[in-house]
């Protein structure tokens, strides 16, 4: 078992996502796991994994809904939590009408600042452990 860090990589992602996945990334605690700008069902989406466990990511999911009300956001968008197969942690699912990608992005750009304060749950300050074979 060794200690985790939380680290921004660099990786390739869909054009017309790019920037909602980095502004994404910009949230203390968040890691993106995959990202489409058009998927199967038509729909712009981001998958990403907040904090140890589900309180933690649906109180991140709760902030960013809320947050995104207050400031009367003029697109939908639909924010789920879900886990899939083995997984032990829940993942979150955004996704959007492909043309309103970047309305999204810059909302949740501009509600960073009100997250921080939302949010009582510091990541830094937890432990993340990981087991090697």
């Amino acid at each position: 078992m060794h200690k985790q860090t939380i680290i921004k990589v660099n990786t390739q992602v869909d054009e017309g996502i790019a920037r909602l996945v980095e502004i994404l990334n910009g949230i203390s605690g968040v890691i993106t796991l995959d990202s489409c700008q058009r998927g199967a069902a038509g729909d712009a989406y981001v998958f990403f994994t907040f904090g140890t466990d589900w309180k933690d990511l649906a109180e991140l999911l709760q902030s960013i809904s809320s947050a995104l009300a207050d400031i009367q956001l003029p697109c939908g968008f639909i924010l789920t939590m879900e886990w899939w197969g083995s997984n032990k942690k829940p993942r979150a699912h955004l996704s959007c009408r492909p043309e309103h990608v970047a309305v999204l992005a810059d909302g949740i750009e501009r509600i960073i600042p009100i997250l921080s304060r939302r949010m009582y749950l510091s990541v830094d300050d937890k432990e993340y452990t990981e087991s090697h074979s």
